[in-house]
């Protein structure tokens, strides 16, 4: 008041006064720094360094610092001690509304507590706490649950589904996809760590890209796993909790009314298939978790059975935990992203690229790469593609001491995207360079329009499935691939070449486009997943410093609660801090 009072007059004064007591609440820069840091992105002590340095700032030009950025500032008090950041932030932020549990499980070298969250709890805590997220993120409207019924519920994994004698499923039954994977947190010369990162998202989520659209349910170092069956078994022990809250949430729908969460698929890649829900490794006899299907008659591509629809008579006995009950064999998808794009096209392009910069273009080999590199840019189909920026020797030589493929067969080495852009870029590349004459080039032609058809058809369709015509088609189109597939290797081996590998991927692309009748292959890619383990490999990757690996877990899970719930609470436009 005495600052007010100053020289000036009465009105002056209660002006001036006024000014001083509006102190804004919200900082815009306080909850971007506090979600950096609930992120991983930055540490605490620099979170308070920056906004100490912003609080300065404002406080020199005259103008008043917003009390959520002073919160920040102040934490530790007045001292550059590190050690009591954490605890005064708990005291000055809201309590996560998601509260991670920790369950003991079998671990090497001694059994260990994990960061759970168990699913139903999940979806009951946004469905009661945050309903505007929960609308978004799980079930928009009952109309469109009731569709997604309509037009999927014909799956072989649905057909014939338990959930059918539950009172009005069809506005009631959420249904949710697990992904699961296995990413590298630390690289450490030839050695890595590796973390696998448990999820569900809902089919129904309307969101293309979020941090919320997957829900954590546990995270566990793959080299603490403890594989095989029983009680001593990591993975065992793991899913028994996962299945015991959703077959518990299906237990009791029919005696209420409200929405309940349904697992209705699995996604994920083959070495997680095989690691975490117990289906055959690919180089087994009996390679095809989905089909009896040998290895002598893998590649026979026209006779590539069909999966059966289930019959549901639960419990199952030898199989494993996970599809007891809680799921069955059909539910697990062959994704197209694994399956197709980081499979059966990383291939292609792998040999296609050999054959355009050591056999069709003139000049020597690192101009040819240049020149291909920007072809490739020039012939993007969409501006948003991004197609490989550069290509070295061991970007797609199997080896990079074979320049010949006399031993080894060519991969493009690229994520799934790239590669994905890459090959409909290399399409009309080949088209141009070709020789129209010689036949293993018009093969490769049809190879590359084949598999551009199918990444473009199913990414245009907006329903739940094509239409019985437009699925035919595509199966069509796979079933035709594989085979040009198979004489183009032949062809090039007699020719003492190594190109077009064909792999048990190619198998599997066959059964995503028959499923492709029940359901369109883009709604259960794993690309959210993908992009969901690289922010959580970010967040653990900033707890291990100073921390043993299962502490740091413990870190991750209890931060991860607070970074998620500031994501929803940021849009919901709910409080952040006290």
């Amino acid at each position: 008041m005495e600052r007010a009072v100053l020289g000036g007059s009465r009105q002056g004064v209660r002006q001036r006064t006024a000014q001083l007591h509006a102190v804004p609440e919200e900082s815009e820069l306080a909850l971007h720094l506090y979600r950096q840091f609930a992120w991983g992105h930055q540490s605490l002590a620099q979170i308070r360094l920056t906004a100490r340095l912003a609080k300065e700032e404002l406080q020199l030009r005259g103008a008043a610092v917003p009390r959520h950025l002073s919160v920040l500032a102040d934490l530790g008090g007045a001292t550059d001690l590190t050690h009591n950041l954490w605890r005064d932030l708990e005291r000055r932020v809201q309590q996560p509304f998601l509260r991670v549990s920790f369950e003991v499980l079998p671990l090497k070298p001694e059994p260990g507590a994990v960061p759970f969250f168990k699913p139903t709890e999940t979806f009951e805590a946004l469905r009661s706490k945050r309903p505007e997220a929960f609308r978004e993120l799980v079930l928009p409207s009952t109309d469109k649950l009731a569709k997604f019924w309509r037009d999927v519920g014909q799956h072989p994994a649905l057909r014939m589904h338990p959930v059918k004698k539950v009172p009005n499923y069809e506005t009631r039954a959420v249904p949710l996809v697990l992904h699961g994977d296995g990413v590298p947190v630390t690289l450490i010369g030839a050695s890595q760590k590796s973390c696998a990162f448990v999820s569900w998202r809902s089919l129904l989520c309307e969101r293309a890209a979020s941090r919320c659209q997957h829900q954590l349910i546990c995270a566990v170092w793959t080299d603490m796993i403890i594989t095989g069956r029983g009680g001593g078994s990591t993975v065992e022990s793991l899913w028994a909790i996962v299945c015991d809250s959703f077959d518990r949430a299906l237990d009791e729908a029919s005696t209420h009314s409200r929405p309940f969460p349904l697992l209705v698929f699995a996604s994920g890649d083959l070495e997680w298939f095989s690691l975490a829900h117990g289906l055959p490794r690919w180089n087994s006899l009996n390679p095809c978790g989905l089909c009896r299907v040998a290895r002598q008659t893998m590649f026979h591509y026209k006779r590539v059975p069909t999966v059966p629809a289930d019959t549901w008579h639960v419990p199952r006995d030898g199989c494993h935990v996970l599809c007891r009950k809680t799921l069955c064999p059909a539910s697990v998808f062959p994704d197209l992203m694994h399956t197709k794009h980081l499979g059966v096209d990383q291939r292609i392009c792998g040999s296609v690229v050999w054959l355009l910069i050591h056999q069709v273009m003139e000049g020597d080999v690192e101009a040819n790469r240049r020149q291909l590199v920007t072809e490739i840019h020039a012939h993007r189909q969409q501006p948003s593609d991004r197609p490989v920026r550069r290509l070295t020797a061991g970007m797609y030589l199997g080896k990079t001491s074979d320049a010949d493929c006399l031993q080894s067969y060519p991969c493009l080495r690229a994520k799934a995207a790239e590669t994905r852009a890459t090959l409909a870029a290399l399409k009309d590349v080949w088209r141009e360079r070709m020789d129209a004459g010689n036949e293993l080039h018009v093969l490769t032609n049809i190879v590359l329009d084949l598999s551009n058809f199918i990444d473009t058809e199913v990414a245009a369709s907006q329903e739940w499935h094509p239409t019985v015509e437009e699925s035919a088609q595509l199966l069509t189109a796979a079933v035709t691939l594989t085979q040009c597939l198979t004489k183009l290797t032949k062809d090039y081996l007699r020719q003492g070449r190594h190109l077009f590998q064909l792999t048990f991927k190619s198998h599997w692309l066959i059964h995503c486009m028959q499923y492709s009748e029940f359901m369109n292959p883009k709604y259960l890619w794993t690309y959210s997943g993908e992009d969901y383990m690289s922010r959580c490999k970010t967040l653990l990757k900033s707890c291990l410093n100073g921390r043993k690996p299962l502490s740091a877990l413990q870190r991750f899970g209890r931060q991860y609660s607070r970074a998620i719930c500031v994501e929803l609470d940021k849009e919901s436009h709910r409080p952040v801090f006290l």
